[in-house]
């Protein structure tokens, strides 16, 4: 189990060792919905500063989610 940050596009920051040697990664939360589980993939990783970035990759999913913050 970890936590992550919801960027646009269904991209989410977590950590590394959240996904280090991981064969499969379900996303749950969205919107505050624990019940709903998404497929993800990773894309990105850096383990010395022990962040990940992960993309959901699952049909059911829709990228309507309000992000309540902005990065420039």
């Amino acid at each position: 189990d970890g936590t992550g940050w919801a960027l646009n596009g269904g991209y989410i920051v977590t950590n590394f060792h959240c996904v280090d040697g991981a064969k499969t990664i379900k996303v749950k939360g969205i919107q505050g919905d624990f019940t709903t589980e998404y497929s993800a993939l990773v894309v990105a990783t850096d383990k010395v500063n022990d962040l990940a970035v992960i993309h959901i990759q699952d049909g059911k999913f829709t990228d309507a989610i309000e992000i309540p913050y902005c990065i420039e």
